[in-house]
């Protein structure tokens, strides 16, 4: 008989070792599949305008990159803070927000996601930009 666990919604992961590392498993693996999903739908060669198909991939590729986000941030939140946060209805920006409350000032954790963030994009022509811009991104698509 499993023994049941209190819901954590803000504090300390309520986990054991193990339970922490299956989730850990888990939820890098959620993270990648969302991301390699996402490049595939945005790349499909055959869904171009003005193919109807163009619009679904798009959406469905916007979707799972906000998935792959949102679950990459759970992932950081857990391996470095022990925190598993329940209550963010699928908000980056509230969990980008715990990241901000828990990792003080901008060097360290908040800088390198920033960096790796623009790192991504350099290739694909994507201008580099801050923390500010990229905290204005999470509110617009908050919803």
């Amino acid at each position: 008989m499993a023994t049941r666990r209190k819901a954590t919604i803000k504090g300390k992961a309520g986990l054991s070792p193990e339970e922490t590392n299956t989730a850990i498993r888990q939820m890098m693996y959620a993270a990648e599949a969302h991301q390699h999903a996402s490049v595939w739908c945005a790349d499909k060669p055959d869904a171009k305008p003005p193919n109807i198909d163009y619009f679904y991939f798009l959406v469905v590729s916007f979707e799972m990159i906000l998935l792959s986000v949102e679950q990459s941030l759970r992932l950081l939140l857990l391996l470095h803070y022990s925190i598993v946060r329940s209550d963010t209805n699928h908000s980056p920006r509230v969990l980008y927000g715990t990241v901000q409350n828990k990792s003080g000032d901008k060097t360290g954790t908040r800088q390198a996601i920033i960096s790796k963030m623009n790192a991504l994009g350099q290739p694909k022509g994507i201008a580099s930009f801050s923390e500010t811009e990229l905290l204005a991104c999470l509110k617009k698509h908050d919803s």
